[in-house]
């Protein structure tokens, strides 16, 4: 993974309840999330990922589109995978892209350069799903609660098989695709990227439709529909959030409020403090003192 981060965008304390197993190239992860966010995670192109949603309020989007629990989601040549909700427990798997292909190309009797990996809805009906599912998190479980006692050979096999199955026995639904340049998945990270150049440094939305080459109006569809807020909001959120993360993982020295603060690009003290209490529902102070308390 590239990258991996979290937006804060509903009001509160978020708890966040995670279990990451490691099996040979194979990462899996359980996520529990019980605010509204958006989740941002960038795979390294060698590698494939695949989400199965376990559980949501309201609606649950990925790169734009709504899910459902009768399918399991594999994004394809996509290399990012956003996802947004009120609140969500979801499944991801990740591995790597060619033993993927070689063995779908094996089982189907063709060349591997007849395997093309496309945006992918794997439509299997919800009690195929959960039974995909339910075996998936019982790997995770057994390989984070006793590390050492696992098969690793057996797993991979396992997993391998699990999603090959999938794969090659749900019917052919790609996800509706558009030019990539227009994808509103592609407009978000494009945005992403120039925001990160800066640095903490301003960045307007001429600059935001300069790096991803669209207009305002594509910019403005592109981020409520995979984010579920406009841009320039969002990213005012995300700079709250990983501000959170700073500070909850700081030392309670003079001034690093302040610092904490000026890093993420909030010149003023006290309108980053009642931003924060606002997104968060606590003081930029009490969350620094959770480091001290151990929490």
């Amino acid at each position: 993974m590239r990258e991996s981060f979290f937006v804060q965008i509903g009001r509160g304390e978020h708890l966040v309840d995670v279990q990451i197993a490691t099996v040979g190239d194979i990462g899996l992860v359980r996520l529990g999330i019980d605010v509204e966010s958006a989740g941002v995670n960038v795979l390294n192109p060698d590698y494939i990922g695949f989400v199965i949603p376990l559980s949501w309020a309201g609606d649950l989007f990925l790169n734009g589109e709504r899910v459902n629990k009768s399918a399991i989601y594999m994004p394809g040549d996509l290399d990012c995978l956003h996802l947004h909700s009120k609140s969500r427990v979801i499944l991801g798997v990740t591995m790597p892209r060619a033993p993927f292909v070689d063995t779908l190309a094996a089982l189907r009797g063709v060349d591997v350069d007849d395997i093309r990996l496309l945006d992918r809805e794997m439509y299997l009906g919800e009690a195929a799903v959960g039974a995909v599912a339910s075996r998936l998190t019982a790997i995770t479980q057994s390989v984070c609660n006793a590390p050492l006692e696992y098969n690793q050979h057996s797993i991979l096999n396992e997993v391998y098989a699990l999603l090959t199955d999938a794969y090659l026995h749900s019917p052919t639904r790609p996800v509706s695709r558009v030019d990539r340049s227009h994808c509103p998945n592609h407009i978000v990270r494009l945005a992403e990227e120039r925001f990160m150049a800066a640095e903490g440094k301003p960045v307007s939305l001429a600059d935001l439709c300069a790096a991803a080459d669209v207009g305002k109006t594509s910019l403005y569809k592109a981020f409520n529909s995979v984010c579920g807020l406009p841009p320039l909001a969002y990213f005012q959120k995300r700079r709250l959030t990983r501000a959170r993360s700073c500070l909850l993982h700081a030392d309670n020295d003079r001034g690093g409020i302040k610092q904490t603060a000026l890093s993420y690009g909030f010149t003023e003290l006290g309108r980053f403090s009642a931003q924060y209490r606002q997104l968060f529902g606590e003081l930029p102070s009490v969350t620094l003192s959770r480091h001290e308390q151990g929490y």
